[in-house]
């Protein structure tokens, strides 16, 4: 220890020379802010350039009222009473999409058999189809062809194929062929309905998909100051009768009132729970809403158009 105090005052130079080089370092930056105070500007000075204001008037083109008049009818629902000519239209579109499903497909697109469902999201639900002639199922995804009918949608117990406009459901263990046959069957009821009962009133409205996802999640709205129940005519169903309803009710804001029955979704008549289940599941995902309901003894019929 002696020996290295003894070799540090010998060398007094080196041992002073890291508080040289510490000391050189401060005085460089006191300097450096001294200079950066001296020659720059504050930056409130830099900042200060004189804006040049344009005192002449601008002359301003304003667009006319009817561009506005759909956007203060309403957020919700939008409503119009349509012309004759476009219920007529509408009738016309329907019976071509369903002449088109009564007409046969691709050949072997009726023996097409359904033999499982892997329902979920986009990237992984699977449907598993047996193709006549092959030994094994093959899985499809949404948006697949299959012998012209695309996959509209999967679900846990059935799925869903598009064909013409036509939404085909076809359930586990069931071959499309008789999907389509009783598809038929039941918008042939329908059809005879829609011949029997004649609209005396046509409204045509938009609504938001969001709109509809959001009401159809939260069940205490719909029953929120409602009461309706199953309409039976000599033992069957016919329809859903709306005993009351409410102002706060979502059926109120979709044109519903109190005594009203409700004969047809979609053009599907209301007379079994189970296509009620079915018409709730796809009226999230559908494009288009039709309600058929009866009022003092006219039928009205309610078109909701939804927007994405």
């Amino acid at each position: 220890m002696n020996a290295i105090l003894l070799k540090i005052q010998k060398n007094s130079f080196l041992s002073l020379l890291p508080l040289i080089l510490l000391f050189s370092l401060a005085l460089a930056f006191l300097g450096r802010s001294i200079i950066i105070l001296i020659f720059n500007p504050p930056a409130s000075k830099a900042l200060a350039v004189p804006v040049k204001v344009n005192t002449t008037e601008t002359n301003r083109s304003f667009k006319p009222v009817n561009e506005y008049e759909s956007m203060v009818e309403g957020d919700l629902i939008r409503g119009k009473i349509i012309t004759e000519e476009e219920k007529n239209d509408k009738n016309a579109e329907e019976k071509k999409q369903v002449a088109s499903l009564n007409e046969e497909g691709e050949a072997g697109a009726d023996d097409m058999y359904v033999n499982g469902c892997v329902a979920g999201s986009y990237s992984f639900a699977r449907v598993a189809i047996k193709v006549k002639g092959e030994t094994e199922a093959e899985e499809f995804a949404l948006g697949d062809n299959v012998f012209g009918y695309l996959v509209k949608g999967i679900f846990q117990h059935y799925v869903v194929l598009d064909r013409g406009g036509v939404a085909l459901r076809v359930d586990v263990g069931q071959t499309v062929g008789d999907a389509r046959k009783k598809y038929l069957e039941d918008h042939k009821d329908a059809v005879s309905a829609n011949e029997s009962m004649e609209s005396s009133e046509f409204v045509k409205r938009l609504i938001s998909r969001q709109d509809i996802i959001k009401n159809l999640q939260d069940q205490t709205e719909i029953y929120k100051d409602a009461q309706f129940g199953p309409n039976l005519v000599n033992g069957k169903m016919d329809g859903y009768q709306l005993f009351r309803v409410g102002k706060k009710n979502l059926f109120y804001s979709f044109g519903a009132r109190s005594g009203d029955l409700v004969k047809r979704v979609n053009g599907m008549p209301l007379n079994d729970t189970g296509k009620m289940f079915e018409i709730y599941n796809s009226i999230k995902t559908a494009p288009k809403i039709v309600i058929d309901l009866e009022r003092k003894g006219k039928i009205i019929t309610y078109e909701f158009t939804v927007r994405e």
